[in-house]
């Protein structure tokens, strides 16, 4: 999943639900009438099943 870097509340989310930071990718987004990063997440089938999930 990809996310802005400022959006906190969405990272936070992310993370919770077993989401790990895979990078960054500086000024992809045009937001807000400028560029901005965004955060690319990443979950593998194995870290979720892991985890406890179905």
């Amino acid at each position: 999943m990809e996310t802005l870097a400022h959006n906190a509340p969405m990272l936070a989310a992310a993370q919770r639900a077993g989401f790990t930071v895979e990078g960054t990718l500086r000024n992809a987004a045009w937001a807000y009438g400028g560029f901005a990063d965004e955060v690319v997440l990443g979950l593998l089938v194995e870290e979720w099943t892991a985890a406890g999930r179905p």
